[in-house]
């Protein structure tokens, strides 16, 4: 999902302020986030050609051993 608004973004930030940079370019970063909107995996640098493959088997170990 496109957050093109920054609205998903600024909700998850972390940290101070001084410390958030923006830069210019295509950044492919990924979350895999509960139903009650806690983020349960953070995946920087996606490739996309294995990253389907990656949240499907973190899908199914989180499944096999729920916390």
């Amino acid at each position: 999902m496109p957050d093109t608004r920054h609205q998903i973004f600024n909700s998850q930030r972390t940290g101070s302020p001084s410390h958030w940079k923006v830069y210019d370019g295509i950044h492919r970063v990924s979350f895999l986030i509960s139903a009650q909107g806690t983020i349960l995996k953070t995946y920087l640098k996606v490739k996309p050609d294995v990253h389907a493959s990656e949240v499907l088997a973190d899908l199914d170990q989180l499944t096999d051993n729920p916390e």
